[in-house]
């Protein structure tokens, strides 16, 4: 379903926040499932450093959210 979103968005430029706010909000989620592995001391390093690498793609994408307004 993303992909379609992702299609119209790049076809007609019309509903570009739709896949932006579902990415964000999907590395949000990954932020928060490789804490808990980090605490939990489950998963490799690897893991681990992705934290601070989703963490980056979080707030390179902030500013291409749309604010809400008109």
């Amino acid at each position: 379903m993303s992909n379609l979103f992702c299609l119209r968005a790049g076809i007609d430029g019309t509903g570009l926040h739709v896949p932006l706010e579902f990415f964000t909000l999907f590395r949000v989620f990954m932020v928060a499932v490789r804490i808990w592995g980090a605490l939990e001391g489950s998963q490799p390093i690897t893991g681990t450093l992705e934290i601070g690498f989703r963490a980056v793609l979080i707030v390179v994408t902030l500013p291409f959210l749309p604010s809400g307004g008109a």
